[in-house]
């Protein structure tokens, strides 16, 4: 279907879509306005909590590609809409409301209960709206990076886990600074390469008195190497199957360096050699079974 450039007179005035996961952290809202003569995009979203609602200007062919979708997926039968399915225990929810410059809405709301090709629409919006918000995300993930982390870490989550031809090995530590009940070490190893540890799988688990020195060790790397660039770092490889996954959270008193993907930021492969190198020499500390 062929559709011509929107009216202002007779597109949408203003957008606003909110998605409820079952699980928290998959919850997020857009929001467009006209602001001081221009549109707006507000988004917010659950997984990043601690940006907050992130604001900047959209050009008016958001609307109107925004429009083409609603006019496509017939959003106007979807007025009124108000369903929930009260037999499910999980699932995820929806709402939306669309305001037109003639004044017409469209109001619709749903719990486990959609209108007919409302999967679709929530897939399509999400891409039309992807650029703007991943703009807005980076201009304030570059911020957090810019303002830097104080003190040094208190805690920290690694793993790195081998797929495909990028080998079979897996390591996983979970470290603290102080016991959490009754360990501050967690390192499970499965060694196939031999390369850090002998071939074999171990389990080291229990208390240390050398995580300060570990920790010591851990900020000195992340300084040096600039991890903190890492900071919300989450990306797939093209070849992912077949490239060692990992996944980072080192957690500071006034925030945290979390990134994860198959496909690895500056300075994987010298963090990944010098981060396992302290977990080795940790997990002499605690002793542990093959």
């Amino acid at each position: 279907m062929f559709f011509k450039h929107i009216s202002k007179d007779t597109g949408i005035s203003s957008f606003y879509y909110s998605y409820n996961g079952s699980i928290g952290a998959d919850s997020y809202s857009y929001e467009i306005r006209p602001e001081e003569g221009q549109y707006v995009l507000t988004v917010y979203e659950m997984q990043h909590d601690n940006y907050g609602e992130l604001t900047g200007p959209v050009q008016d062919t958001i609307l109107n590609s925004i429009e083409q979708l609603c006019v496509e997926m017939e959003i106007r039968k979807w007025d009124g809409f108000n369903k929930s399915d009260p037999h499910a225990l999980d699932g995820d929810g929806f709402s939306l409301k669309v305001i037109y410059k003639d004044g017409s809405e469209v109001s619709a709301h749903g719990s486990n209960s959609y209108p007919k090709g409302y999967r679709d629409f929530r897939t399509r919006l999400r891409d039309i709206l992807k650029n703007d918000r991943d703009v807005l995300f980076e201009a304030k993930r570059q911020e957090f990076i810019a303002a830097g982390l104080t003190g040094d870490p208190t805690s920290a989550m690694i793993n790195f886990m081998g797929r495909g031809r990028s080998g079979s090995d897996k390591y996983e530590a979970l470290i603290y600074r102080e016991p959490v009940r009754d360990y501050n070490v967690n390192i499970r190893v499965k060694s196939v390469s031999g390369d850090i540890w002998d071939e074999g799988e171990y389990s080291f688990y229990g208390v240390s008195e050398s995580t300060d020195r570990f920790f010591a060790g851990l900020k000195e790397i992340v300084d040096r190497l600039n991890i903190i660039s890492w900071m919300d770092y989450d990306k797939a490889a093209a070849d992912y199957n077949n490239e060692e996954w990992f996944q980072i959270d080192i957690g500071y008193e006034d925030g945290v360096i979390s990134a994860m993907g198959t496909e690895h930021p500056d300075n994987y492969d010298e963090f990944r050699r010098e981060v396992l190198a302290l977990l080795k020499e940790l997990s002499e500390t605690v002793g542990g079974d093959e």
